[in-house]
């Protein structure tokens, strides 16, 4: 019950279009995917050092040293970690997220392809800062190796050491719908977060939770790891839209025109002046001269 209430509590924040000022702004709402209140329920999450025994809750404190673990999970939620009820700090920035439930608001990212890698970049003044991954996997089949149909990976990388932070493992591997990255990030220094996929079937949407002291942020999302010209060159939605009217009018006016022609040639071959006799005159005119079908009355 208390998770469920949690993350009615989430999906009102964005709805109400809290995000990203921390006061209810009507422009700024959106629909929130599952993944992202998944994303965000973990991300506000903190690691709990004992807990007591399952059978009575009594007793002695039993110590929690591996984190996350399958006693705690990633430990116990706090909300106030992650949502701002009052002037959020936009700079440095205090929090950013992407998971919006539909493709047509603000706020939506999925990788489509393989080679695709989403990237955001951040300074910190040195405080802890967490990255959470969630994604919505799709079913799989029962007789499939591997539960997973897609798996896109979270990697967050210091670019002045090259030293990659990895996600927390899950049951020995990072194969998982749900990736989470601590670090603490050092002053001055500029991170890189990457989003890929290991293996994909298809297009996969995903949410992302950044929060700490951020000095700096860019979002660098769809790009791809392939190459392209510099030169080349991509229209815009509505100059492929002029071109193809251009392109439909010049080919309705080029058939007007042959029609027209047409029509014209009709009339030239049926003008009378056109059907001449053998001596040049018309052959309607004289009806006792002889025309080249035979004198008059040949075929009566």
């Amino acid at each position: 019950p208390a998770v469920t209430a949690f993350a009615l509590k989430v999906r009102q924040y964005f709805l109400d279009g809290y995000y990203p000022s921390g006061q209810p702004q009507a422009a700024d709402s959106f629909n929130p995917s599952g993944a992202l209140l998944k994303a965000m329920l973990v991300h506000s999450s903190r690691q709990v050092h004992s807990i007591l025994a399952a059978s009575s809750f009594t007793g002695s404190p039993v110590a929690l040293s591996q984190y996350p673990s399958q006693q705690q999970g990633y430990g116990r939620m706090q909300l106030n970690r992650v949502l701002h009820f009052g002037p959020c700090r936009l700079s440095p920035l205090s929090l950013f997220v992407v998971g919006s439930a539909n493709a047509s608001q603000p706020h939506f990212a999925a990788i489509s392809s393989p080679q695709q890698l989403d990237s955001y970049s951040f300074s910190s003044s040195g405080s802890s800062v967490r990255v959470t991954l969630a994604y919505s996997d799709y079913p799989g089949l029962a007789s499939a190796n591997s539960v997973m149909v897609n798996q896109l990976r979270l990697l967050v990388t210091n670019t002045r050491t090259s030293v990659a932070s990895s996600p927390y493992l899950v049951s020995g591997s990072v194969a998982s719908n749900l990736q989470v990255v601590d670090l603490v990030a050092s002053a001055g220094d500029t991170y890189q977060v990457t989003v890929s996929a290991n293996s994909l079937t298809k297009a996969q949407p995903y949410a992302l939770v950044i929060s700490g002291d951020l000095t700096y942020f860019k979002s660098e999302p769809h790009s791809d790891s392939v190459e392209t010209p510099q030169d080349n060159t991509r229209f815009s939605q509505p100059v492929i839209i002029y071109i193809a009217c251009v392109s439909a009018f010049v080919l309705l006016l080029l058939s007007l025109i042959c029609y027209l022609r047409g029509l014209t040639t009709k009339s030239v071959l049926l003008d009378p002046k056109n059907f001449s006799s053998r001596s040049g005159s018309s052959d309607v005119g004289d009806p006792g001269q002889t025309s080249r079908w035979g004198r008059p009355g040949d075929y009566m």
